[in-house]
């Protein structure tokens, strides 16, 4: 391998994240202009090598992970609070995925203010103990940190990147993850997907515009690399060419699916959803466990079927492009996949209730979280609040089928929320790390112009307004 290349550390903490890299060619562009290294975890296992080494595993010890997620929840209260509807919003985003007893932690410390001075003396603690991730005698030019945000691991990649004088390059891995979680270590430069990111990045953490670079989403890089015909996705995943397809998208947190995958198919059987309507349900792949939902059998369905290599923890990133040509609108509560579909021009339905089967999760203050005004306010898609209207929101969804006004509004929404353009991720990517290595800042071609940033971040503080008095 060339060594005049510089030197670029990349941290991945899974295959879910490394996945996102390779599959979508991103990793391979990037090693054309650098020499690669990475740092990682035990929670690697996707082969690396044929990009460069793995330099370090970063680990994090049970007790110092407990006073991460507590300073991470505590922080969260004290800075996300205000762009909550209430403090019981607020404290379900800050304590997702705890355990009974730092949940009650952190809603006491909360409720009795010592949110911020404990968070701040918890992650003062958290700094002091950082290990090393960056290996000694390694100078490379630049970090690149793949995060969601509430990221002990990115953090601990920035705690490090600091004390050494490396410049760090955050990019969001997730399309919800600015808005729903709450970085404990700012970076010092931060890459979004598209506009909307950049919006939530000034409005929600005050990161200067000249810090924030928009870069796009390097999974959805193979689309720009695959884009095939309506014929060829539907014989490749063996669907019939003469039927109109709905892509059912499931949710990771408990959302009650298969109550709703019966109806439509009886509705299509009876007549009072079109009869040449064909349902392809896709669950999360990394759905978690349902409490209150009989099981999915596909046998048992005359219009519903099952999308290939359900059940693998981590679907390959070929499949997309085929499942997204093939189909005429997409069903979904409010997942990424909605935004890929509007991408290719798909009418979608989001689903944003509550319900028994869903358990503890709110999905209804989830369907009003601020990235998701993009999709309330738009012409392109339909949005369920309530159980019972579903079939009739199915049946509005069919109708929007076809329409290009819908197709055109759904593109450019999804522009919005993650930039394609003609300058492919890499490109963006290879740009931004030269420009932080030499001490730069992010110019228009990465962010917004003044004046566009101004009005967009008024009509975002206005909407999240309006939301909150309603």
């Amino acid at each position: 391998m060339p060594t005049d290349k510089p030197l670029l550390l990349i941290g991945l903490l899974h295959d879910y994240a490394a996945r996102d890299f390779v599959d979508s060619g991103v990793l391979a562009d990037l090693a054309r202009e650098f020499r690669l290294a990475f740092v990682s975890s035990e929670r690697l296992s996707l082969d690396l090598a044929p990009y460069g080494p793995v330099v370090a595993q970063h680990e994090i010890g049970p007790m110092r992970l407990r006073l991460y997620f507590l300073a991470a929840g505590l922080w969260h209260m004290a800075v996300k609070r205000r762009f909550e509807l209430n403090r019981r919003n607020a404290l379900r985003q800050a304590t997702f995925g705890l355990g009974p007893k730092l949940e009650r932690l952190i809603a006491i410390l909360s409720l009795l203010h010592l949110s911020r001075p404990i968070a701040w003396a918890l992650r003062a603690l958290l700094r002091l103990t950082a290990p090393r991730v960056i290996p000694e005698g390694m100078t490379p030019t630049a970090v690149l940190a793949y995060t969601s945000v509430r990221s002990y691991f990115a953090d601990d990649i920035v705690r490090d990147a600091r004390r050494r004088g490396v410049p760090v390059l955050a990019l969001v891995n997730n399309w919800d993850n600015l808005n729903t979680k709450s970085f404990l270590e700012v970076p010092p430069y931060l890459g979004v997907w598209g506009e909307q990111g950049f919006l939530i990045a000034r409005l929600m953490y005050r990161i200067p515009p000249y810090r924030i670079f928009v870069i796009g989403a390097p999974r959805f890089e193979i689309y720009r690399r695959r884009q095939p015909t309506r014929l060829d996705a539907r014989a490749r995943l063996n669907l019939p060419a003469d039927r109109r397809v709905l892509l059912f998208c499931g949710a990771l947190v408990p959302f009650e699916e298969v109550s709703l995958l019966e109806e439509l198919d009886a509705a299509i059987i009876d007549g009072r959803l079109p009869q040449d309507l064909l349902v392809v349900y896709k669950p999360h792949p990394l759905r978690f466990a349902r409490l209150a939902e009989k099981p999915f059998n596909p046998g048992q369905y005359k219009h519903v079927v099952l999308a290939p290599d359900t059940g693998r923890k981590l679907t390959k990133l070929e499949l997309y492009p085929d499942l997204l040509a093939a189909a005429d609108a997409l069903i979904s509560p409010f997942s990424s996949m909605v935004m890929e579909g509007a991408r290719h021009g798909l009418p979608a339905l989001c689903m944003g209730y509550n319900d028994p089967g869903h358990v503890n999760h709110d999905w209804n203050r989830a369907a009003f979280n601020l990235h998701i005004y993009i999709i309330r306010h738009g012409d392109w898609a339909v949005v369920c609040s309530e159980r019972e209207a579903f079939l009739a929101t199915c049946q509005r969804l069919v109708a929007m089928i076809g329409d290009p006004e819908v197709a055109e509004g759904a593109r450019a929404a999804a522009e919005t929320v993650w930039r394609t353009g003609n300058t492919t991720v890499a490109d963006r990517l290879a740009a931004a790390l030269r420009t932080v290595a030499e001490g730069g800042y992010a110019d228009e071609s990465f962010s917004l112009s003044r004046g566009t940033a101004h009005r967009l971040l008024n009509s975002v503080s206005a909407s999240h307004t309006l939301a909150k008095d309603s």
